[in-house]
């Protein structure tokens, strides 16, 4: 629902690149994909491959901050990776949007929302809207800067 044609996206925690994927699917034309566990950058690599998207991403193993995931860069940044790591590199994320950018935090309980919430907000994030899926939840925020 967030994706547009012409977008560009990071993808955080990128595993078999799934996210990253279905991003170029939908029309994104870049995407940046990173993952600090070298098995997953692999997976993410052979999957890239065989779907043919490998030359509309770069994919390189690590997280924010690194030197794809420069400020101002995209219009999506996508996280399916647990509360903390997402509490830890929001003060990362929000640079490396574009001004209004949209985040989307999936795999998360329910339950973390509160926190979650909160170190966004103090970094300039609100949250528009949620999804929630028995104890599980999917939070889209869009960036308040300029």
């Amino acid at each position: 629902q967030e994706v547009r044609p012409g977008m560009t996206v990071l993808d955080l925690g990128t595993g078999s690149g799934i996210l990253a994927i279905t991003a170029l699917k939908l029309g994104a034309i870049r995407v940046v994909a990173l993952d600090q566990d070298p098995e997953a950058v692999r997976a993410a690599r052979q999957n890239f491959r065989r779907t043919r998207v490998q030359r509309q991403v770069s994919l390189a193993q690590g997280t924010v901050p690194h030197p794809l995931a420069g400020n101002g860069l995209f219009d999506l940044a996508v996280a399916n990776i647990s509360d903390r790591a997402i509490r830890e590199r929001a003060q990362f994320i929000i640079p490396a949007l574009k001004p209004q950018g949209i985040f989307i935090a999936s795999g998360l309980l329910a339950k973390e929302r509160e926190g979650i919430d909160d170190t966004l907000a103090e970094l300039g994030f609100s949250c528009v809207d949620s999804k929630p899926h028995e104890d599980w939840i999917t939070l889209i925020y869009r960036s308040s800067s300029a």
